[in-house]
């Protein structure tokens, strides 16, 4: 056969580098989107679904800019970056056809970042809803567990080493480093609801980590028992469960007639700074408020104290450090002398930029303007 020249001209796979909602809403199904720039309208679904046997979950919401209006599906890790009536910028999406209406999903690619104000249209449709339903009780038992799982293709992984620093997923192959892993956290909390019975409940992994963030305990976010001790120790709880039975939020009920219990001061918890060493210095986190005289009244007297019955957690305020997390079984006993001489940490009320490139390692500041 003679082919004589003809060719074929090569072509990059359907990009499209910048495009309005109305640009969107004119394409067809897996067309890959590298940034686009939208304001969320609304929450219209959030559930969890199965990947490759791991449950994953997705949060679907309403966007719009001032061209249009479109759905976007945001998966897993992403959810928590997105909030109701913010303006973001997304890169690396794709489109995919539901029903007649071509709307977006976020990718593993996928990054997003806050951006300036985005316009509107005209008129935007309210989409339906379903309905769900709030509840508010004692917390009367609660269950958490945290799985590890490959952040590429979501797969669980059952032999993960942590005293490697890399591993190799179980299902793709690829080799990851140790940090890079995620851990999908399994809440089960039981509740009672006045003189109704008991009723157990499965959180989502968003409204996990909302409510570790809420409270401030970024630091344990992946130590199941530290969570519990924090969980139980609340006397009462609000939950939001949607039309699929999943707990979307999780929260401290708020006190009737107050603006709600979640100052530092009226947490279940509180945190000290322990002296380790010369210039070692780690957090304290205590989930066993009544503890707090025996704490105070060693630091008013210059007391050396060894803490038994206390777990080691990975510190996010100090890298390649821990926080030690006390619990109600923990034991605080006078200690002799120390072997090296006690100081405050240093702090740095209000540096600038200057000073803290002076400084060295492991220096703490409370505030500053950047």
């Amino acid at each position: 056969m003679w082919l004589g020249s003809w060719h074929s001209p090569r072509r990059a796979p359907h990009t499209i580098d910048r495009l309005t909602i109305a640009g969107i809403l004119a394409l067809g199904p897996r067309q890959r989107v590298e940034v686009m720039e939208v304001r969320v309208l609304q929450v219209i679904e959030n559930k969890v679904v199965q990947v490759q046997g791991t449950p994953v979950e997705l949060k679907k919401f309403e966007v719009c800019d001032a061209t249009g209006q479109t759905g976007l599906t945001v998966w897993d890790r992403l959810i928590m970056a997105v909030e109701l009536g913010k303006c973001y910028t997304f890169s690396s999406l794709s489109t995919r056809k539901d029903g007649d209406r071509t709307v977006l999903t976020t990718t593993p690619s996928s990054v997003v970042t806050t951006t300036g104000q985005v316009g509107q249209p005209a008129s935007i449709s309210v989409m339906p809803v379903r309905g769900e339903e709030t509840l508010r009780g004692p917390v009367t038992g609660v269950q958490i567990v945290a799985k590890p799982r490959c952040p590429r293709c979501h797969a669980g992984q059952e032999k993960l080493d942590v005293k490697l620093s890399t591993h190799r997923c179980e299902r793709c192959s690829i080799l990851q480093r140790h940090n890079g892993i995620c851990n999908y956290l399994f809440w089960t909390a039981y509740c009672g609801w006045g003189r109704r019975e008991e009723r157990s409940m499965v959180l989502s992994n968003s409204a996990v980590f909302a409510f570790v963030r809420e409270r401030f305990l970024s630091g344990s976010a992946h130590d199941g028992p530290a969570l519990e001790e924090t969980v139980i120790a609340i006397p009462e709880v609000e939950v939001t469960i949607n039309a699929e039975g999943l707990v979307v939020r999780f929260a401290e009920a708020t006190v009737q007639g107050g603006q709600g219990n979640t100052s530092r001061q009226s947490r279940r918890y509180f945190e000290a700074t322990l002296q380790t060493g010369r210039e070692a210095f780690n957090r304290v986190v205590c989930f066993s408020p009544e503890k707090r005289d025996e704490f105070v009244h060693a630091a008013d007297n210059g007391q050396s104290v060894k803490l038994v019955g206390t777990r080691k957690s990975i510190s996010y305020s100090n890298l390649g450090g821990f926080d030690v997390l006390v619990s109600s079984s923990s034991r605080l006993d006078v200690a002799g002398e120390l072997a090296f001489p006690r100081r405050a940490p240093h702090t740095i009320d209000r540096p600038t930029i200057a000073g803290i490139l002076a400084l060295g390692p492991r220096q703490r500041v409370s505030v500053s303007l950047l």
